[in-house]
């Protein structure tokens, strides 16, 4: 979605294997979208939707939040973050190529485990002492709860569960839009191509159906669940694994993530409303599958796709974005060159510092915000190798009045976390350290990953692009609305009435000392002008909740702006704007006068008006 792409002879991979299933195993009822989107859905006990959004709550109340499911980043002790930096520091050594790590061992989470388990475990104490003195409160399942009954059309339901699914991690996101991979199917025949996760919304009644929520069409599996899977550019994938672990490792991902939409991933029963029917009940459940298509002009060998490198047009629009050719730059950049090719290095120590605190205070909250769900227990302080059990989420006083009589003193607290195969130890440090690992990866395209340069790693412009984006949307339902443009009526100072799409435009400007670039980072295309709405326009939009009533478009950017300020330190690092050197990534000298550009880059928001049309009424 964000990365301009060229385009390929795309052929769903199952008109060529004979071993791709031909379809789901259930027998669904006659696909019809427009029936399907008219269904009202009675949801009991979910919260999809936020406090703020109760109909009662103006704009102009000081306590509107517009982010609220982004939970501001924690005030953590310095030990938890010298504890989480020092875990991330040895995972960035790992990465490098001078680590001496083995050539034949994938650098996994399990495999980097062993290195960095007392690290880990560290880390794990400190957040506890945290939580014991109070400092720090992790959620809660009466946090996901909402007792009041809510009604919903399916077309409605499905972009936010979509936005729930994209907000659970960068990766799950590119994920849902289209990665390039490769494919190893049963039978020996490898293919590369498109990979894109589904999501899929089933309702099990007499007349059942299944959607892709991205596409809104049946959906289709073109791969077997021991077929393997393999994508360089995504760290959740980049080693060969079958699709139904991928399956499991997103759903896990998604579920932490997101815990909200768990009321839909473990299959509940809803009671449903169709056009023409009476109320009646139903088994509602939100399950993952991928979907590949081949390029045949890189399919060989499976040897030789080891070698290719292609790229894709993403044709699965989660936010109405389009791609394009990767533009092209004058002057410093060649005409055979795209600036997508260059790596992007902060140049003023003052940044750097800030930089790297901002990377590092963003995955520490967002860590802590994926630790399991706790329970509320009413015994504490029942510890396991320094670990209390409440971080596991264990219910510890139904557990105690179940097996207390069972347990002796010495492996008591064992055989407590053991009630949960998934509630244990290991599960915690792996938590932790693929969380590290993730920050580590955005140093990899670093050419120095010695430890003086950790603090200044080498940005490929796609990928600052993309974390932008993610960011931004990731932080409420409605951004990300406006991200995407809602039909809206504007007036403008000294204007008449227009209708069109309204959108809450994201410009990436890069000056140089000889030429300007501007990126929309929703699209990954240069812009020639940016125009952005006056701050005293006037909007109206009935497909967005922070202006279905006349808002001034300056002070809604206004809140929006203060609010991924406040609580995305990456954002407002950008938006300040900072002094960087460019370099191609295709230089034969990373030295080289030719090959290395400075200037400055920044991040503005805007408003503007498309396919806008006069209204006289």
């Amino acid at each position: 979605m964000i990365e301009p792409q060229p385009l390929i002879n795309a052929v769903p991979i199952n008109e060529v294997s004979a071993l791709a299933e031909a379809g789901t195993a259930r027998s669904f009822s006659e696909f019809d979208f427009a029936n399907i989107s008219q269904t009202i859905l009675k949801l009991t006990e979910s919260s999809l939707f936020e406090p703020t959004l109760n109909n009662s709550r103006k704009l102009g109340d000081r306590d509107f939040l517009i982010l609220p499911h982004l939970n501001l980043i924690p005030e953590v002790s310095p030990v938890v973050f010298d504890a989480w930096e020092k875990l991330v520091k040895i995972i960035i050594e790992l990465f490098s190529p001078t680590s001496g790590w083995p050539n034949e061992l994938p650098q996994t989470p399990e495999n980097i485990i062993p290195y960095v388990n007392e690290e880990a475990c560290e880390f794990i104490d400190a957040i506890q002492v945290e939580i014991n003195q109070r400092n720090l409160l992790l959620k809660t399942q009466e946090n996901f709860r909402n007792k009041n009954d809510r009604y919903i059309l399916i077309q409605d339901l499905i972009p936010r569960l979509l936005w729930y699914i994209a907000r659970s991690s960068d990766e799950i996101l590119r994920l849902l839009t289209g990665v390039e991979a490769k494919v190893l199917l049963s039978s020996g025949i490898g293919h590369q191509g498109m990979l894109r996760l589904t999501a899929i919304l089933t309702l099990d009644i007499p007349t059942p159906w299944s959607i892709d929520l991205a596409t809104n069409q049946s959906p289709r599996s073109c791969l077997n669940l021991d077929d393997i899977i393999q994508c360089d550019n995504i760290y959740l994938c980049r080693y060969s694994m079958t699709k139904q672990n991928l399956i499991e490792h997103t759903k896990k991902i998604i579920k932490d993530g997101s815990p909200e939409i768990m009321f839909f991933i473990e299959r509940a029963k809803a009671e449903l409303l169709e056009p023409d029917q009476d109320w009646h009940f139903g088994n509602l459940e939100l399950s993952f599958d991928f979907d590949f298509i081949t390029d045949f002009n890189c399919s060989a060998d499976h040897q030789d796709l080891q070698e290719k490198n292609v790229t894709f047009i993403d044709d699965f629009e989660v936010l109405n974005s389009t791609s394009d050719l990767a533009p092209k730059f004058n002057n410093f950049f060649s005409e055979n060159l795209s600036i997508f090719e260059y790596h992007l290095k902060l140049i003023r120590a003052e940044d750097i510092e800030r930089y790297y605190l901002a990377i590092m205070q963003q995955s520490l909250a967002k860590l802590i915000f994926q630790f399991p769900i706790v329970q509320t227990p009413s015994i504490q302080n029942i510890e396991f190798a320094g670990i209390e059990l409440s971080i596991l989420g264990l219910d510890t006083e139904e557990l105690l009045n179940e097996n207390l009589e069972f347990l002796d003193s010495d492996n008591e607290a064992n055989d407590l976390v053991n009630q949960h195969d998934s509630l244990n130890v290991e599960n915690l440090i792996f938590t932790v350290v693929n969380a590290a690992c993730e920050v580590g990866i955005r140093w990899q395209h670093s050419a120095n990953l010695s430890m003086p340069n950790l603090r200044s790693p080498e940005i490929l412009i796609p990928d600052l692009t993309f974390n932008l984006l993610w960011n931004i949307i990731r932080s409420s339902y409605e951004v990300m609305q406006l991200v995407g443009g809602v039909a809206a009526k504007v007036l403008q100072p000294g204007g008449i009435w227009q209708n069109g799409t309204l959108c809450l435009v994201l410009i990436l400007e890069i000056d140089l000392t000889n030429s300007r670039l501007a990126i929309d980072v929703a699209t990954g295309q240069s812009r020639n002008s940016t125009k952005f709405l006056a701050s005293k326009a006037i909007a109206i939009s009935q497909e967005s909740n922070l202006c279905q009533e006349a808002v001034e478009l300056g002070s809604l950017l206004t809140q929006i702006v203060h609010n991924l300020r406040e609580s995305l330190p990456e954002i407002d690092f950008w938006m300040d704007g900072m002094g960087v050197e460019l370099r191609s990534s295709k230089a034969n000298s990373e030295n080289s006068p030719q090959n290395r550009q400075s200037g400055t880059i920044k991040l503005n928001i805007g408003f503007e008006l498309f396919g806008e049309k006069s209204n006289h009424t």
